[in-house]
């Protein structure tokens, strides 16, 4: 069976996988089995449904994540370009224990992904 990229679809289309996603676990189709028949991963599915179970069908939606071309930046030219500066460094960790980048400061976590 060939598989669609999820990325290609529109947010109806991603809405529906998710809303069938829902309703087969609510009807007794096993995890392994809902994500392979609507193509979606494990944890997209237990996401659907923990939305489901907190906000009905209504909140059973997909909601697109920015991306960079959408203005995504966290991070200011200076501060990306001491980032870049440090990624090609030679530093180990433990060197760079209780340093301090001031040209980084107030970025915070969430531009790393946590």
């Amino acid at each position: 069976m060939d598989t669609i990229d999820s990325r290609t679809l529109s947010v109806d289309a991603l809405d529906e996988r998710r809303r069938r996603a829902v309703k087969m676990r609510l009807d007794g189709v096993s995890l392994k089995d809902t994500a392979a028949q609507c193509e979606m991963s494990r944890t997209t599915v237990i996401a659907a449904l923990k939305a489901h179970a907190e906000g009905g069908w209504r909140a059973v939606h997909h909601t697109p994540r920015p991306s960079r071309k959408h203005g995504a930046h966290t991070l200011t030219a200076k501060q990306e370009r001491e980032v870049q500066r440090l990624s090609k460094s030679t530093y180990s960790a433990r060197s760079l224990r209780g340093r301090t980048f001031p040209s980084l400061r107030g970025i915070g976590m969430a531009c790393f992904g946590q």
